[in-house]
């Protein structure tokens, strides 16, 4: 199927597969487990001693979802930011390392903002040419922001950038940002979900989609869906001393077993997504090396708000109010990961509010519920699949957890490889996961606003459209807090989302692969060497 032909309604989020396992006795036992381990006051990384970076080599790294499109305006998935990241280049950039995110020069070199913030200008770099020949300028900056900016066009960015007005050349290496309202930290929204990746003015969205030419380290070779995605080192990158790699193949594996099998065989050289029920075998594999990002993605329950039951804010609180937290941490993570209050800022964000994780009641649960007009229960359907390992435990977990509250939860359990088409947000109850991010700005815009691309609960709040807006004009670290802690405790208090934890993003890679970290979204293989000999 070529790639144009995808329709845009397909949103090929990350798939994962299940950890098989007994969840209704896990659940009981968990119930009467110890407390769970104190929050995590950073996001940590475990690597293996990198060396004196060796060039050369081919790295093949397994997925198990394929891209629905190559053109970066439309990034969705796991694998399409990896892709992106690897063809394209943004305008600026954050060592994954750096837990201060401090943003460092990339496309552009320098940026400043005007008083108010309602205007920055970025100075571009010159001498940079894309895969096809065409010299980089300001006119492929504009060009990339008209489409992002464009209502009809879909772009994943679109609601993040709603402030935006009017995007400018003012020569041939400066770019300039109008704004309808102040925005203080502008350049650091122009990393949101990798979807601002600049593309050429003078390719046509058909060669986008399906032969993508960008300014990045390496260049697009080939696409079997059925297969891998292939690129091979752009050996003019403007960066000299990067890549390292002469090529790079995305390998597509559904099973998660059969992953497995190639990693250790060496038929592949690092596999992206490995469930905790799988770590004792592969960390017995003398091959192998495990890294592990804490608190790297959360799994989500979404409740519906434009639909019944969920439209009522009573229910949706007694839904959270029934969730045994722990349990879930102990059946789903065996007691790794950290526990969520419902609100996608985890504890190594500086602007995360301390919030407290929401005790199970199962009394208040149900007089919520009586008040709501459900004093003799309700059933509801969940709509579950294999997107994470172990989100179909954790909905089992959540079925039993719901009988106290005279809730009864059916399951519809469906498939992960059609699930973001035919079944993501068509119901009322369902699942859903997200990548953790430091700052969470952009995504609480996707994900919390109207309008917002995948505002997946349909939560229409105007007090947090007001709070983020308010938020994007404040420079002072003291205040985005204190706002960014409104917006955490509204979530938590009225939202359609149930967060019941935090878990690891655990990626298995052979010894001989360094340079490799899992950012708290995406692998960025620029950096990436492979022993040679």
């Amino acid at each position: 199927m070529s790639t144009s032909s995808v329709p845009r309604k397909a949103v090929n989020r990350r798939r994962f597969l299940q950890i098989a396992g007994g969840v209704g006795a896990a659940w009981a036992l968990a119930a009467c487990a110890p407390a769970a381990p104190a929050p995590h006051t950073g996001a940590q990384v475990a690597t293996s001693a990198p060396g004196t970076p060796q060039r050369g080599g081919s790295l093949r790294m397994a997925f198990v979802e394929i891209p629905l499109s190559l053109d970066p305006t439309f990034i969705y998935g796991y694998v399409d930011n990896v892709i992106g990241i690897a063809v394209y280049d943004t305008l600026v950039w954050v060592d994954p390392s750096d837990l201060s995110r401090t943003l460092q020069p990339r496309l552009a070199t320098s940026w400043e903002a005007n008083d108010d913030f309602t205007s920055w200008t970025f100075q571009l770099r010159e001498g940079v040419q894309f895969h096809h020949g065409t010299p980089f300028t300001a006119q492929d900056v504009v060009y990339t922001f008209e489409r992002i900016l464009d209502p009809d066009l879909g772009a994943t960015a679109n609601s993040i950038f709603k402030f935006v007005d009017v995007v400018e050349a003012v020569d041939d290496f400066t770019v300039r940002f109008d704004l309808k309202t102040p925005h203080a930290s502008l350049p650091n929204w122009l990393l949101a979900e990798n979807a601002t990746l600049i593309v050429p003015h003078d390719r046509s969205p058909d060669e986008m989609a399906t032969q993508p030419s960008g300014t990045g380290p390496f260049r697009f070779v080939s696409y079997d869906p059925a297969v891998q995605l292939s690129m091979t080192r752009n050996d003019a990158y403007w960066q000299a001393d990067i890549p390292y790699l002469d090529e790079v193949h995305l390998v597509f594996i559904s099973d998660l077993n059969t992953q497995i099998a190639a990693l250790v065989s060496g038929t592949i050289d690092v596999m992206t997504q490995v469930g905790i029920a799988n770590v004792a075998t592969l960390e017995a594999a003398p091959s192998i090396d495990l890294l592990e990002l804490e608190q790297g993605t959360y799994d989500v329950f979404v409740m519906n708000c434009q639909m019944a039951p969920f439209d009522d804010v009573r229910v949706r609180q007694a839904f959270k109010l029934m969730v045994d937290r722990a349990g879930l941490q102990q059946v789903v993570l065996r007691g790794k990961g950290e526990l969520g209050a419902d609100q996608p800022f985890p504890s190594f964000s500086p602007y995360w509010a301390e919030s407290p994780i929401p005790e199970r009641d199962i009394a208040e649960a149900k007089a919520l519920l009586a008040e709501a007009g459900y004093a003799n229960g309700l059933d509801v359907t969940l709509t579950t699949t294999d997107i994470s390992p172990g989100i179909v435990d954790a909905s089992v977990a959540l079925q039993e957890m719901a009988k106290g509250a005279g809730i009864n939860i059916s399951l519809e359990r469906v498939p992960p490889d059609t699930y973001w088409v035919d079944y993501y947000r068509q119901s009322a109850f369902f699942v859903s996961v997200w990548p953790t991010r430091i700052d969470p700005g952009p995504i609480l815009m996707l994900q919390f606003t109207p309008g917002g691309y995948f505002n997946e609960a349909n939560w229409d709040n105007e007090e947090i459209d007001s709070l983020l807006t308010a938020a994007q004009a404040e420079s002072d670290p003291a205040r985005l807090k204190e706002i960014y802690g409104q917006i955490q405790a509204l979530i938590q208090r009225e939202g359609g989302s149930i967060i019941p934890y935090f878990r690891p993003l655990i990626v298995a890679k052979r010894l001989a692969v360094h340079g490799l970290a899992p950012d708290l979204a995406v692998f960025d293989v620029r950096s990436a060497w492979m022993e040679q000999g």
